[in-house]
């Protein structure tokens, strides 16, 4: 039995690791699945690998204008979205000591991390 037949579900950071994973899972669970990042042509081998039930978006969560855009960029049949799986994000480059990052580097991870999500939850909700 699959799950999450009918349901729709959209996958921020979806071109590599967690995010690609989730969005393997996602279909094997019945779902259809946005797959979205800034990497478009990753998305296209992901998709091209997951078949008809996923498409691919470009999306840079950190830019208002890209998540703003979000719907108007996808096909009619695939805007009502059900499930929203938050994966986009970065860190500062590895595991090191806190101190050891600049304060460029934290505002990059906050805007991306924090910001990210908030600006993509609002416009799906």
């Amino acid at each position: 039995m699959q799950k999450l037949s009918g349901k729709t579900a959209l996958v921020t950071g979806a071109s590599a690791g967690i995010g690609q994973a989730t969005a393997s899972a996602l279909i094997s669970a019945g779902a259809r699945v946005i797959c979205s990042a800034r990497r478009l042509a990753q998305l296209n081998s992901l998709v091209s690998d997951l078949g008809a039930k996923a498409i691919a978006l470009e999306l840079d969560v950190c830019d208002a204008a890209s998540v703003n855009s979000l719907d108007s960029r996808l096909p009619a049949q695939w805007r009502e979205i059900d499930i929203l799986i938050n994966n986009a994000g970065h860190d500062a480059g590895g595991r090191r000591p806190f101190h050891q990052g600049s304060i460029g580097e934290w505002s990059a991870i906050i805007e991306t991390n924090v910001m990210g999500l908030v600006r993509v939850t609002h416009k799906v909700i």
